[in-house]
């Protein structure tokens, strides 16, 4: 009896001291405001380790972390409302948890099941944003439990949702804006100064935000990336009613290499006037995002440089990373019958040499039609394509002539025997 009973103390004193070590301090957090993960006021599992994390000040990280962990916190929410939360986390892979809330009855609520991407690596901290919650004024146990193990966990801040204030369209679209996202990271940028880019990139990943489009018309994206192979995207955008609409299906060539920034040009795209949310889907991964450029479809003004790939409506032909000396995209894969039309505005009527910038193994054909009401055209003539350098090598060649007037408000270039790729067309006045 006399060892049972030391036994029994010894058990009871060895109880106390873990819970002491499980209890931590565990001081009450108001919300708004961020809950350090080191702050638990009761845990099941993990372990406390020095921080690494360059954005934090406090001392400790929870890390160790397996799934059916547990670790709780002390909150006051003092106002109901809207709130989203940010993790700070590091993972080597995909990982997940859940976040509940615990009131006096003891009454559990589900606020959020939060799944993560890699960070890249243990010491590469990420942040990353969940989605819009309701929370209710009240003193509570804040519980987060692990469902699939591979993070560690820095700290989470709880902020009331801000109105989302939307993107004015025409406009730029920077990735790291984002209203809504599944997977991806937030990178320091290597492209511009003084914004953060998309970066881990995964298929099935996907990213939302909210724009409004100022008017009515036909618009012109443009896509920044960088990456190491060729990648897809779909755009689409949803109204307020949910419906989503496919926009396109934006094929992204390699850049040969994730510092090498580039700008793809996307098919010429109707919107409509209103409040919108713009989503990108990941099919196939293999790039990083900066930006999208959304601008109206301006007509080209002439004299002047037409680029083959800023068409307003056409048939046939590809985008390809440009291999001559300017950024940005040729047009290439060429047949019979593929055809073109630009938007113009020809300035003074007049007889003008038509300059073009091609590569070709063959001699080809194009003929040139005009428009004056955007929808009758007449044939303006024939003219000959060749270039003796070969595939791999750009030439500008002086290729005919054509009578212009004011009128005129969109060219047609239609192919009539291939052979060739194409960068641009330039009109420039002859002179009496």
């Amino acid at each position: 009896m006399k060892h049972f009973f030391m036994w029994l103390v010894a058990g009871i004193i060895l109880l106390a001291n873990s819970q002491l070590i499980a209890q931590n301090n565990g001081n009450k957090v108001n919300i708004p405001g961020k809950i350090e993960a080191s702050n638990y006021s009761d845990s099941e599992g993990g372990r406390l380790e020095d921080n690494t994390d360059k954005e934090s000040f406090n001392k400790h990280f929870l890390g160790g972390l397996r799934k059916g962990y547990h670790f709780l916190y002390n909150v006051n929410i003092k106002k109901e409302g809207q709130y989203v939360i940010d993790y700070r986390i590091t993972g080597s892979r995909k990982s997940a948890i859940k976040v509940s809330l615990i009131d006096r009855s003891g009454k559990e609520q589900l606020i959020e099941n939060a799944e993560f991407p890699s960070t890249g690596g243990w010491r590469h901290w990420s942040t990353f944003s969940g989605k819009e919650i309701n929370l209710k004024k009240g003193t509570y146990k804040l519980r987060i439990s692990i469902i699939s193990d591979g993070l560690n966990i820095n700290w989470l801040n709880i902020k009331p949702l801000k109105p989302i204030k939307s993107i004015s369209i025409p406009g730029r679209v920077y990735a790291s804006d984002y209203i809504d996202a599944k997977g991806g990271r937030l990178e320091e940028a290597t492209d511009e100064k003084g914004n953060q880019y998309l970066g881990g990139i995964k298929k099935g990943n996907y990213f939302t935000y909210a724009i409004h489009v100022k008017n009515d018309g036909k618009y012109v994206f443009n896509y920044r990336t960088t990456g190491n192979r060729r990648a897809v995207l779909n755009l689409s955008i949803i109204g307020k009613q949910g419906a989503e609409q496919k926009l396109e299906t934006m094929p992204l060539p390699s850049t040969e290499g994730w510092k090498n920034w580039n700008t793809f040009q996307g098919t010429i795209i109707q919107l409509k006037k209103g409040e919108y949310k713009l989503k990108v889907s990941v099919v196939d991964d293999g790039f990083s995002l900066n930006w999208l450029d959304i601008r109206p479809l301006e007509p080209y003004i002439i004299p002047g440089r037409i680029k083959f790939t800023n068409y307003s409506e056409g048939v046939g032909g590809k985008y390809e990373n440009n291999s001559d000396i300017d950024e940005g995209q040729q047009l290439a894969g060429l047949r019979a019958k593929n055809y073109f039309i630009y938007d113009v505005k020809v300035i003074n009527s007049g007889t003008y040499q038509l300059d073009v910038r091609l590569t070709s193994q063959a001699v080809g054909k194009i003929k040139i039609s005009l428009s004056e009401d955007k929808q009758n055209f007449y044939e303006a003539g024939i003219i000959e394509l060749y270039s003796p350098l070969g595939w791999k090598n750009w030439d500008t060649l002086i290729a005919g002539k054509v009578a212009l007037n004011k009128k005129i408000k969109q060219i047609k270039i239609e192919m009539l025997q291939d052979g060739f790729m194409l960068n641009w067309i330039e009109f420039k006045p002859i002179k009496n």
